[in-house]
This record gives structure tokens, sequence and C-alpha cells, in this order.
């Protein structure tokens, strides 16, 4: 298996050499395998570096977040263009009243759940506090794990009256195969089994 490419943004370049760019002929499988690179990062969530700008090319989701508006709902799946999102709400659904009572944002709800584009699950017993993003892009062959402080609400995704950070670990490649990416889905796991559907 090919040597992973470490990138911490912080410290080195955004662009990856051409050599480590390139693809390698696996000599024992007769085929031609993409690099691996992680590239990490973290950013401060602020008017002009909103939460909802790192979830964009995202395709299927699995988050978990204390608090949840429903209008990031919304713009993740109709705007952002997320395909899948399975949401295991820690605490609570925060929403304006004009939105909660819209028999048409209902629908939206209802249908998005039937169609498998949407589950919502809450935990068993307690509150989850994390607020973290699982996220794939399957056809781009890439994962990234996206967490920190900042709640997807008006004020925590990057409105007036909070400061919030978050880091992301990105591997592009055989992603499947990286330790990172299994102890992540044993973590998914493990909140799969303290949640139900909601």
């Amino acid at each position: 298996d090919p040597i992973p490419r470490i990138h911490d943004k912080t410290d080195s370049p955004k662009h990856n050499s051409g050599e480590e760019q390139q693809m390698r002929f696996d000599l024992n499988r007769g085929i031609l395998k993409a690099p691996i690179i992680i590239e990490r990062d973290s950013h401060r969530i602020h008017g002009r570096n909103r939460l909802e700008k790192f979830l964009h090319g995202v395709k299927d989701c699995k988050a978990i977040t204390y608090v949840i508006g429903l209008d990031f709902i919304e713009q993740y799946l109709e705007e952002i263009g997320i395909q899948r999102l399975t949401l295991i709400v820690g605490k609570e659904v925060s929403a304006a009243r004009r939105k909660s009572m819209d028999p048409e944002f209902i629908k939206k709800l209802a249908r998005w759940q039937s169609e498998g584009r949407l589950n919502i699950r809450v935990p068993i017993k307690g509150e989850m506090h994390e607020k973290s993003f699982f996220c794939w892009n399957h056809e781009e062959k890439w994962f990234m794990d996206l967490n920190g402080s900042a709640n997807p609400t008006k004020s925590g995704s990057g409105g007036r009256g909070q400061s919030n950070r978050i880091t992301t670990t990105k591997i592009t490649g055989d992603y499947e195969k990286q330790e990172y990416y299994k102890k992540c889905m044993t973590q998914w796991d493990w909140y799969l089994e303290k949640s139900i559907p909601f």
C-alpha cells in the first residue's frame, strides 16, 4: 500500500507536489493506485468563514450535533447538495416559529425522510454535546472528519455573538484502509448504538 502523504495546512503550502499526486503502479495486483493524501487544518468560524462553507462538495454526511437549526437541514440538502444526511441531535432542534409551522417545510422533511435522504436520531438517554461531521464524496474518493465547537445554528455557524473553531482531517484516495478512518467509523458505530430513530 502507498505511504500516505500528510499535509498540515497550518504549516505547509496548499498545493501538493506533482510527484505526490501521481498514480502508482501496484506490481502485485497489476493496477494503478491513486496516492493517499491526508490534509489537516484548523479554522476559526466567523461571518466570513461560516461552518457550511466546509461542507461544499459533501454528498454523504453523518453528523452528531448538540443543537441544529431547521434551516440548516434544508440548506444542507437543497443548497449544498448533500444527498444523504444522517443526523444525531444531541439535545434539540431550534427553529423560528414561522419555519416550524410552515406546512410546505414539514412536507419537505417528510419527503426527505421517505426518500432516505434524511435520517434523524436522538440519544437513548442523556445528551450528546459533540459537534462532529463525518463526510464523504464517493465519486471524488475522499472522506473528511470535521469537528469542533460550532453548532449548525445561526449564531454557532458564524453569526454574531459566538466564537467557534473547527478542525478538518480530509483523506483523499483509499481512505477505507486508513487507521484514522477506521477509528472514526468505530466511533460512529458507538453513536448509533447509543441513539434511536426520532
